[in-house]
């Protein structure tokens, strides 16, 4: 089923900017190019560490005469204004308001470039201009997707100009995105395109909503889910819960109904972990046993009986603990370089 959202005649006046590794940099040079008087709201994710402090809306006001803020959740958003998602919280567009939530990570980030990207392409359609920068990995690419199955325009910067060509390459050969360009050509091609009227009908489809919904934090009952994609064997890394594969999107994504979302190298990533910590609690316990072993052998010498048996099932344990401890520190479960989680 499709959501039809009938409109007055609109412009292309929203603006979603999506980057990474290189980001800053990037955005530094891309912002003070954009005119005083730009008829459109931008709407920036720049991925950070979640113990990132918020001042990127202070640094990027240093370079551009746009005013540049931190927003609020349930602020109504103006043309000619920059905001700036929080650190470890995705900032969603909505009708007329924005949406600053604490809802699940995709890709293991918060914010996600994915969440921003499909949420404006769900509530604003055709209005809609996406624009992803340098990165690793490919957060951004499915919002991408979104927002060109909602009728908005789609700009990818050059592979060849970016710091990191990852991101933008993968989008390239992901979706037929309408341009690709240089910084300097981004930022004028924008404010061409803030100038045209677009058609005022635009259709939602149904497994884009569910996911906003998701990002939004409203968590979607599981009969839902058949709409997002497939059921798969496989478990969330974030909470335990099984996972759907996304349908209609150009990379390979899993999502669990309460919205933690993945893609194959993240989903890799969040398992890693997830063994790790439990390898790393199996050799706690095992320590313990060891100590508890110890303590009744020497209790059984005390009295005069064998401790033989206790102390060889503690030589056993601790020998396991050796092999167990060689398993995590070896590296074996580093199949991946999550680039994003250490600051990209």
């Amino acid at each position: 089923m499709l959501h039809v959202w009938l409109c007055m005649a609109i412009y292309r006046n929203i603006v979603v900017i999506g980057t990474s590794w290189g980001g800053l940099k990037a955005l530094q040079e891309l912002l003070p190019l954009f005119p005083r008087d730009l008829a459109a709201s931008v709407f920036i994710v720049q991925h950070q560490l979640p113990s990132a402090k918020n001042l990127l809306h202070e640094i990027l006001g240093r370079y551009t005469h746009l005013p540049v803020i931190l927003p609020e959740n349930g602020a109504t958003f103006k043309s000619g204004v920059i905001y700036v998602a929080p650190s470890n919280h995705h900032l969603l567009v909505q009708r007329e308001h924005i949406a600053v939530t604490f809802g699940p990570r995709e890709n293991r980030a918060r914010p996600s470039i994915n969440a921003l990207f499909r949420s404006a392409a769900a509530y604003q359609g055709p209005k809609v201009i996406g624009v992803l920068l340098t990165g690793y990995l490919n957060d951004g690419v499915g919002g991408l997707s979104a927002i060109k199955r909602c009728r908005g325009i789609t700009i990818v910067q050059d592979p060849t100009e970016a710091q990191v060509s990852e991101l933008p390459q993968t989008a390239i050969h992901s979706v037929q995105v309408d341009h690709i360009l240089p910084l300097r050509q981004i930022a004028k091609t924008i404010a061409e395109l803030v100038t045209q009227p677009v058609k005022p009908i635009f259709k939602v489809p149904e497994d884009i909503m569910e996911e906003v919904r998701a990002s939004e934090h409203v968590v979607p009952e599981l009969d839902h889910m058949q709409k997002v994609g497939d059921l798969t064997p496989y478990t969330c890394p974030e909470c335990g819960g099984v996972l759907w594969k996304t349908k209609n999107e150009p990379l390979t994504r899993y999502v669990c109904h309460t919205g933690h979302s993945f893609s194959p190298l993240s989903f890799l990533e969040g398992q890693a972990e997830v063994i790790e910590n439990s390898l790393w609690a199996a050799i706690r316990y095992i320590q313990e046993r060891i100590d508890i072993l110890l303590k009744m052998a020497e209790t059984q010498r005390n009295e005069g009986r064998s401790a033989d048996e206790y102390e060889q099932k503690a030589s056993e344990m601790k020998a396991h603990v050796v092999n167990i401890r060689r398993f995590v520190v070896s590296g074996a479960l580093n199949t991946v370089m999550d680039l994003e989680a250490q600051g990209g």
